[in-house]
């Protein structure tokens, strides 16, 4: 694997998540004002959340200099067709949810070329017309483990990838990028896009386009975001107070992390339950039980209701940065031992990715989208990452039970040939 600066966890926390950090402490009112907002950073809790960088900054540099362990590389573990069966099943599963999910836009396709011709007020209606169903939609997120699996099959299957998988990626793409025009869910492309470059820098040679590849995807993140941004709110709202989608889309997009940053911190100012995961496990808020939200509020006191914390600030921009959500459910000493281990963990996958094994392979391009967006949400602990997450993890075991039963099924059977 061909590895480059922005790859390693350590990295990514101190050229771009202690630079937003600091500029959303330093940020006056009046940068605030613009989001409805103002600054509610205090100075202690921007030690708090720099000691907090520097802790999974440590944790990952140590992670990154620990040795994989064992041989080079990895040998051929799964079969071809086992490889088939596993991208075939995920990819329908995803499909059926993501259909499911986008109905309303099928039955009704008049919404959709309305949409498409940036019609006043069609975003709107389309954000309450999808269907949304707990623990049934959450599936359409294993595309970004369907795009692992196909990108990884070399390594997995020592067998190159087809055609056919080319169209399947194809496909992913097509209709997660007709999901986020028409809904306005951005992150689901960002999802996909990010492991894909991973995978595909990887496991090219050394170049200068992936060396300034931050830069590149900034820029192309920035068009997208603006093209989203024209159709989800400028012809609702902004086209008639602001004079140019650019500087609105740009001042939007950096306005989503320093905002997060601060709702961080007027959430951690109130009264709270702590020591009771709110947002480091946001999904297990809600798993599909009647009721257990409900219930572990009359347990622990706990909320998660945004619009009910930010009620002092702008609802719009309601992302909770990442580095306050340990520190809003531990506590400020615990919540830093908390990152110490993200750290780590994080740290350890990307060295298990460079040595090509199989839990680096499949898990970290996925998990290294956590790292990204520390700054704005806490994305391992949500909801959407749950499923490739718990996916990716049965894959690996799976995949390490058969190598050791094999390995010693190949030694009984040596054993057995010399007597």
């Amino acid at each position: 694997m061909t590895s480059y600066w922005w790859l390693r966890p350590s990295r990514i926390a101190l050229f771009v998540t202690l630079p937003l950090g600091v500029f959303a402490y330093l940020a006056p009112d009046s940068f605030y004002q613009q989001f409805r907002a103002y600054n509610a950073i205090t100075d202690a809790q921007f030690f708090m959340v720099w000691l907090g960088i520097l802790c999974f900054s440590l944790g990952s540099w140590v992670g990154e200099m620990v040795p994989p362990g064992g041989p080079p590389g990895i040998p051929v573990l799964m079969d071809e067709r086992v490889h088939r069966a596993l991208v075939i099943t995920l990819g329908a599963m995803a499909t059926a949810a993501t259909a499911i999910y986008l109905a309303p836009f099928v039955t009704n396709p008049k919404l959709a070329l309305e949409i498409f011709s940036a019609q006043a007020g069609a975003s709107e209606t389309a954000r309450r017309a999808v269907n949304q169903i707990i623990g049934i939609t959450s599936q359409e997120n294993l595309f970004m483990l369907v795009i692992v699996l196909i990108m990884v099959k070399p390594q997995l299957t020592n067998r190159p990838r087809t055609k056919g998988e080319a169209i399947g990626l194809a496909f992913i793409f097509t209709l997660t990028l007709f999901k986020a025009i028409v809904h306005g869910e951005r992150l689901a492309v960002i999802e996909l896009a990010v492991p894909f470059a991973v995978l595909l820098s990887a496991q090219r040679p050394r170049s200068a386009f992936w060396v300034w590849a931050p830069v590149f995807g900034t820029a192309g993140l920035l068009v997208f975001f603006a093209a989203t941004e024209y159709l989800r709110s400028w012809v609702n709202y902004y086209a008639a107070t602001e004079s140019s989608i650019w500087s609105f889309a740009a001042a939007r997009m950096f306005g989503y992390y320093i905002t997060a940053f601060n709702n961080g911190a007027v959430i951690y100012s109130q009264e709270h339950s702590v020591f009771f995961p709110i947002f480091t496990i946001g999904w297990f808020w809600q798993l599909p039980i009647p009721g257990l939200a409900e219930h572990l509020r009359f347990l622990t006191g706990a909320t998660n209701d945004y619009y009910d914390m930010l009620a002092p600030v702008n609802v719009e921009f309601n992302n909770i940065s990442g580095m306050f959500c340990p520190f809003i459910d531990f506590g400020p000493v615990l919540g830093e031992f908390v990152w110490l281990a993200f750290g780590f963990a994080s740290g350890r996958l990307y060295s298990l990715f460079m040595a090509g094994r199989p839990l680096g392979i499949i898990l970290f391009p996925t998990w290294y989208i956590g790292v990204m967006e520390v700054p704005r949400v806490f994305y391992w602990g949500g909801s959407r990452y749950l499923p490739p997450l718990a996916a990716s993890l049965a894959i690996v075991i799976s995949l390490y039970i058969f190598a050791r039963t094999s390995a010693r099924t190949n030694t009984f059977a040596r054993a057995a040939y010399k007597k």
